[in-house]
């Protein structure tokens, strides 16, 4: 390393979580404009009840999407504090050892793997090896994914929203798998 502490093949663990600091209040910012633009109360509203299906599941599909970036900023913005003590490093010249979630990843995304593989990333991976792969004894692929996201869904809580999105999200995965090319 010649005396140096960074050899100039990555960035300093400061300018690095400045960097994702920066991302992190990005989100934060896209998620106070977007959530005042499409907002929960209009969901409950007769205005909303009145528009057609299509237009109600557009609605729903962008005001779902607009949450996620609160998500993505906290999470950036977590990631960032861990990076200026040093603890994102991974020993290979990059600051991602405690990355959850790979941002430009998540939006280039076209099929719901690369959602999977991008989101959540650490805690999938803790899933996979500790209750996943565990469950191979059982010999069926659907049923150790369900146990998993029963897991998932009791870590989060027993909120009606974890498991109408884990549920789902295990059926398109298994019968989707077959759609894309």
């Amino acid at each position: 390393m010649e005396g140096k502490l960074f050899t100039g093949e990555s960035l300093p663990p400061v300018m690095m979580g400045l960097k994702r600091l920066s991302h992190g209040i990005f989100y934060l910012v896209i998620s106070l404009i977007s959530t005042s633009i499409f907002s929960t109360e209009y969901i409950f509203s007769s205005e909303f009840a009145d528009l057609i299906f299509p237009g109600r599941l557009l609605y729903v599909t962008c005001w779902g999407h607009c949450g996620l970036y609160k998500y993505l900023g906290v999470w950036c913005i977590a990631e960032s504090s861990c990076m200026y003590v040093g603890y994102t490093y991974n020993g290979h010249g990059k600051w991602d050892g405690l990355r959850n979630v790979a941002t430009s990843a998540f939006h280039q995304s076209s099929k719901l793997q690369d959602v999977i593989d991008s989101w959540n990333i650490n805690t999938s991976a803790w899933c996979a090896k500790h209750i996943y792969k565990r469950c191979k004894f059982l010999g069926s692929k659907i049923l150790s994914q369900n146990i998993t996201m029963i897991y998932l869904a009791l870590w989060h809580g027993l909120h009606f929203w974890v498991f109408s999105l884990l549920f789902p999200g295990v059926l398109l995965y298994v019968h989707g798998k077959g759609l894309c090319y």
